[in-house]
């Protein structure tokens, strides 16, 4: 069964937090239109360990993916290969 955009945006959510838990507190802000760099200020280690972790989480392999500025192209990607 398919999980919804909305419940990919959370699941992600908490996959941030548990990455880099200072970050609890910009969760409640985070929407599709999110920037990984601007709005969330990813570095590219932390984006990294981002990718790793979804990886793991989704069972998905993201060496596809090739557009990831904003929260809702990982969402997008995650969910067109559910």
């Amino acid at each position: 069964m398919k999980k919804s955009p909305e419940n990919i945006l959370n699941e992600l959510k908490q996959l941030i937090v548990a990455i880099e838990p200072t970050y609890e507190d910009k969760m409640a802000s985070v929407t599709m239109e999110s920037s990984l760099i601007g709005d969330l200020q990813f570095t590219s280690l932390s984006m990294l360990c981002f990718l790793m972790s979804m990886e793991e989480h989704f069972e998905i392999d993201f060496e596809e993916m090739t557009k990831t500025e904003t929260v809702g192209d990982v969402v997008d990607y995650i969910y067109s290969k559910q």
